[in-house]
């Protein structure tokens, strides 16, 4: 004789090991949002810091070029980063300088009096980011493009000038360390007053 249960009971919930599987996959999905947020910031706020320095170089470069297009000597000095300005016959000059932690000069005084070297700012306070003027140069285009087919020194050679400036965002990540990243800025400026 078969023997039959009159009744299968089911129960309801679920069990330990359905329990810790969602827990465990749900914190992994959690982890990865973690750390995709913490990179998304981070790169948010480089963004941040690298728009400052854009800011800046973008409106030293505008002096910079304004300057040369008045001046009537020009004169640059690599070994010190200096650029000297000449714009009359009575020798009023005008000498542009940099450093690499305090960005351009004119003279003793800051060379911009509307904006501050990016040094200190948002995202900044820390020490997390810094921001250096690494280098910067004023050549002749003679001199910035050299060929050596042929010496071009015309006057209208000796007249075009680049402007070159190199900064670097320095971040440190706790868990990669030390991240440079360097951003270039070129412009080409004709000093009329030379010819």
């Amino acid at each position: 004789m078969r023997c039959t249960p009159a009744k299968l009971q089911t129960q309801r919930g679920v069990t330990l090991i359905e329990l810790v599987t969602v827990m465990s996959v749900t914190s992994i999905i959690i982890l990865g949002l973690a750390f995709s947020a913490v990179s998304i910031l981070g790169f948010y706020q480089d963004d941040w810091v690298l728009q400052d320095i854009r800011q800046y170089a973008l409106a030293s470069i505008d002096y910079i070029a304004d300057q040369i297009e008045d001046a009537r000597s020009i004169s640059w000095d690599q070994g010190n980063g200096v650029l000297t300005l000449i714009y009359d016959h009575t020798s009023n000059a005008t000498s542009i300088q940099y450093t690499s932690t305090d960005g351009f000069f004119r003279g003793v005084l800051p060379m911009l009096d509307f904006m501050d070297f990016p040094r200190e700012g948002q995202y900044r306070m820390t020490g997390q980011r810094i921001v250096e003027l690494e280098d910067f140069s004023c050549k002749p285009k003679y001199l910035a493009e050299p060929d050596d087919s042929q010496q071009r020194t015309s006057k209208v050679d000796k007249a075009v000038f680049y402007i070159d400036m190199t900064f670097v965002l320095i971040t440190n990540y706790p868990q990669f360390g030390e991240y440079r990243e360097y951003v270039r800025f070129r412009r080409k400026v004709f000093a009329p007053r030379l010819l």
